[in-house]
């Protein structure tokens, strides 16, 4: 049981020492157990992590000389275990992305306004929370983590000579439906279930594990007249004198994987007519990378005859494969579980072409082969070289709004809030209006420089879902969304993400406290429609022009992204009036699932 009335030793990390310290008063205001002590560089921080008892780590991701990730990975030296959450107000997929592929126990991003510090104690608390419980069970536990990852198995014990029974488990009762007592007072009972046609195969592979070999076997047992397919593992112990004095092992239940490798057996059919009649490239190689098929569309690609290139080591005709890290990948590589990745292939005029590869490893009649589909992606690889030269300017315009604006006015804000607290005054209102407005403004810029990283990776998402989900973060007051009729589409989550939050809001600040938002599905797209007050037909483009806004509070942002996201997609949108006199907007040419 975690002791809630412990102190929580935090240290929290940032090259700003000015929200350092307002983000510790403010922590140690929302919860008085936190202990907070501060560092301005990571340096600084690990020298008091050899001091002192931390309990969790906060820490930023811009810093001078080490981001935050680095900082974690020299902290997991000496604190493999300890609870780290980066929070920081540089915010990308990128950087969570590494983050979570470094280890950290959450990501945070840093927003406007005090209720964040609300969030970032709950995060740090159950950090520490989880930390602390994880210790004690894995104290208490030790002992029997073996014995519970084999419970689902047969484990059991008999003598050498398989004549007395010395330990089974109740696994046994379930797998074989029969009783425990009952195969004690006769140990070679088991045999009576097990298929007529296995039963030889069971009895020698005894016989062999009695002189003093461990065996596997796999064999059917019959239930009821249900076949079990399962696995059987026996090891000899050896006495003091080197002879069998005891015999132990464990049997599994393996009837689902021989069902699926039935279904692959069967598959194996449609995947030779797919070979054969297949509008994709494919190849097969073996383990050691040498080709041993490929089908007409593949051989004409690369401009050889399909004989010409059997035989050929893979790496002849893929330019980006490293033999021995190759070979490495696909000895690891688990059967039935498929990877995508691109490569680039080389004709056999020398001229090269990208290509998205997805590679499965199979068992082909008893023969290890792994079998590459693939798919020519250079025009997509000339859109991505245009855009990235794009997305390098915007980088540069992010990095600048994010790092060096976000900070200042994070501490602006809190400290007003400190100040509101002191005094009054109608200057107080107004400058906290100031504030705001400039913080949207910084939001609403970093979005449109990040949408431009172009939606090339798409997913299945439902709408439903996620409109749900981007509802809950709009301060909707006493709105209404009804997203029940909306469907799946082919998208990049996080840019319609963005592209339903901006027209909530937007319908929210233009159409009322009141308003009922409606998404739902139209002809190869979605629409979301309102029935607020509507927009005079002399201004419904306008809306989209970037800076345009017909709201004080507004930074004429939000809709210009929508139409950013709509592009990058190859959508369309039409902007019409709803049925109830609202605004309508269609987005179409979209895959819907």
């Amino acid at each position: 049981m975690n002791d809630s009335s412990a102190v929580i030793s935090v240290l929290h990390v940032d090259d700003d020492p000015h929200f350092t310290d307002l983000a510790s008063t403010f922590l140690e205001r929302t919860d008085p157990q936190f202990d907070v002590v501060t560092a301005s560089n990571p340096p600084d921080g690990l020298q008091l992590l050899a001091e002192s008892r931390i309990d969790c780590v906060v820490s930023d991701y811009d810093m001078p000389h080490t981001n935050g990730i680095e900082f974690l990975e020299q902290l997991r030296r000496d604190h493999p275990e300890l609870p780290f959450i980066l929070y920081t107000g540089k915010g990308s997929e990128e950087i969570a992305s590494d983050a979570i592929s470094a280890g950290v126990t959450d990501y945070l991003q840093k927003e406007r306004g005090t209720s964040q510090y609300t969030v970032l104690a709950n995060r740090i608390r159950n950090a520490v929370e989880q930390s602390r419980a994880k210790r004690a069970t894995r104290e208490s536990q030790t002992k029997l983590t073996q014995i519970a990852a084999k419970a689902d198995d047969v484990l059991y014990m008999f003598s050498a000579d398989w004549t007395d029974l010395l330990f089974v488990n109740s696994a046994y009762e379930d797998l074989w439906g029969d009783s425990i007592e009952a195969l004690e007072a006769d140990p070679k009972r088991f045999l009576e279930r097990i298929h007529p046609d296995d039963r030889d195969c069971v009895r020698e592979v005894m016989q062999t594990v009695s002189e003093g070999s461990s065996k596997t076997i796999e064999y059917r047992v019959v239930v009821d007249d249900e076949q079990r397919w399962v696995r059987a593992d026996s090891k000899p112990i050896l006495d003091s004198t080197g002879e069998p004095g005891r015999i132990v092992g464990f049997v599994r239940n393996i009837t689902a994987q021989k069902r699926r490798e039935d279904q692959l057996r069967s598959s194996r059919a449609r995947l030779e007519a797919l070979f054969e009649n297949s509008p994709d490239m494919i190849a097969v190689h073996d383990a050691e990378g040498r080709i041993r098929d490929v089908n007409d569309r593949f051989a004409k690609a690369l401009g050889y005859a399909a004989t010409d290139l059997v035989g050929l080591p893979v790496w002849e005709v893929d330019t980006t494969i490293e033999p021995d890290r190759a070979q490495a990948f696909w000895s690891g590589l688990p059967t039935n579980d498929p990877r995508r990745f691109e490569a680039e292939l080389q004709r056999r005029d020398g001229t090269t072409f990208p290509v998205e590869v997805h590679l499965i490893r199979l068992d082909l009649d008893g023969k290890d082969r792994f079998v590459a589909m693939d798919r020519d992606i250079s025009d997509q690889k000339t859109r991505e070289r245009e855009l990235l030269r794009q997305n390098e300017r915007l980088d540069r315009f992010a990095s600048v709004v994010s790092h060096d604006l976000r900070n200042p006015l994070q501490v602006a804000q809190g400290r007003l809030e400190l100040l509101e607290e002191d005094c009054e005054s109608d200057h107080l209102t107004d400058l906290d209006a100031a504030l705001e407005r400039m913080n949207a403004l910084v939001d609403d810029l970093l979005t449109l420089a990040h949408e431009g990283d172009a939606a090339v990776d798409l997913e299945v998402v439902d709408l439903t879902d996620l409109a749900e989900a981007c509802w809950a973060t709009v301060r909707t007051e006493a709105a209404i969304l009804d997203a029940d009729s909306a469907p799946a589409v082919r998208a990049n989550r996080q840019q319609l993400r963005q592209l339903l939050e901006n027209l909530f809001r937007n319908a929210v600040e233009h159409g009322g406290d009141a308003v009922t938002v409606t998404v739902g599905g139209v002809e190869n797209g979605f629409y979301v429609a309102d029935d607020g007050r509507g927009i005079p037909d002399g201004e419904r483009e306008s809306v989209f022009e970037s800076g345009y806004s017909t709201s004080t509070d507004g930074t004429g942002y939000g809709l210009s992204i929508v139409d950013r996201i709509v592009d990058l997609h190859g959508w369309e949108r039409q902007f019409v009036e709803s049925s109830a006199g609202g605004v309508r907007i269609d987005v179409s040419n979209v895959e819907t699932c």
